[in-house]
């Protein structure tokens, strides 16, 4: 008898990786092995290079759908905005709590702020940032240490561009905060699914409050101290315990919330962690450091979107825009939007209405 396996020298018959084939005298059989009854997702060329990628099947078994009355909010960074603009467009139930003034163009509107999540907190790069903005929401806590300065107007240190041009006196700032926060409790209050979009690990503390600010001081105001301000990395520990925090706080308010976890996907311009910016750029994604397998055995009715690596055209995105890869095309935003909708169930949106 003569024994050969598939990986042997000479093999004539193209076979499938999943089995080897033993050749005795002129019969071929099969042998079973633990990949042998898998599902054709489970492998790279049948599960992602043969796939269809406009539907991408399999790739996400949602744990709650989105209806056509499901009350959205969102916030976080870019996908989070791309969801909303998706949501209002496709005619879905986008909660925004503190629409455009009447009359505000569409241009100004999102100079300011409005519209670009359900609620005027500007970009939330990290979890410590939400976690810090529902604790201050839930008590309605302004400190004025968060307030900078730039020339004579006066800026909220944690959402600083929000008000492109800042306030005329720091009363006014503390009670735009002030109101603000008060809108971000009646959203919570009011959302059924809540979308955040993990952006970084990297932020800045402010040593003298323990708060992380939106971005270090000098970029938009106030001014750089180093002995008040450090760079920190958040580790995974304490990205997991923020987020267990944000689901405790949120579900005391509010028990029947669902948290849909997805991440960003525009690539890190810069780096203040010392590292060279290649190495750097794949490890400070959250969702690297949140090992989405601990994240999914903890965290019941709460889930995440994984599949922003993918495209309408193969497995790597289009590449990005020149210099500074902020930004992608609108036909793989499209891409995207209706994997989103087929796999949260959500058939009654218009699939193709994604704003650009």
């Amino acid at each position: 008898m003569a024994v050969f396996s598939f990986l042997g020298l000479f093999s004539p018959l193209a076979v499938s990786p999943r089995c080897f084939i033993i050749f005795e005298t002129e019969k071929a059989c099969l042998l079973q092995n633990p990949y042998s009854d898998l599902p054709p997702q489970a492998f790279w060329k049948s599960g992602v290079v043969e796939a269809d990628k406009r539907r991408w099947p399999e790739i996400y078994p949602p744990i709650f759908e989105i209806g056509p009355q499901t009350a959205v909010a969102t916030a976080g960074s870019c996908f989070a905005q791309h969801i909303g603009r998706g949501l209002r467009g496709a005619g879905g139930n986008f909660l925004d709590v503190e629409p455009k003034p009447e009359g505000m163009s569409e241009e100004e509107a999102v100079r300011h702020g409005y519209g670009l999540y359900s609620a005027r907190y500007g970009n939330i790069h990290t979890a410590r940032q939400l976690r810090e903005l529902l604790e201050d929401a839930f008590e309605i806590y302004v400190d004025e240490r968060h307030f900078m300065t730039r020339d004579v107007a006066w800026f909220d240190a944690l959402r600083p561009g929000v008000e492109p041009d800042g306030f005329a006196t720091l009363d006014d700032a503390t009670e735009a905060r002030r109101a603000h926060l008060l809108k971000v409790v009646e959203l919570a209050l009011e959302m059924e699914v809540f979308v955040f979009t993990l952006g970084l690990t990297e932020g800045w503390i402010d040593r003298e409050t323990g708060r992380v600010l939106a971005m270090a001081p000098g970029v938009i105001a106030g001014d750089f101290n180093p002995a008040r301000y450090v760079f920190h990395n958040f580790t995974f520990d304490e990205v997991y315990a923020d987020l267990v925090e944000i689901r405790r706080l949120l579900n005391g308010i509010n028990p029947n919330v669902k948290l849909l976890l997805t991440v960003s996907s525009v690539r890190l311009v810069g780096t203040a962690s010392g590292d060279m910016f290649w190495r750097r750029r794949p490890i400070r994604n959250p969702f690297y450091v949140l090992r989405r397998g601990t994240w999914r055995r903890h965290m019941r009715r709460w889930t995440t979107f994984p599949p922003m690596k993918l495209s309408p055209h193969g497995p790597r995105p289009r590449p990005p825009l020149p210099q500074t890869g902020a930004r992608y095309g609108p036909k793989w935003w499209r891409g995207r939007w209706r994997c989103f909708c087929r796999h949260m169930g959500c058939g009654h949106l218009r699939v193709e209405a994604l704003p650009v």
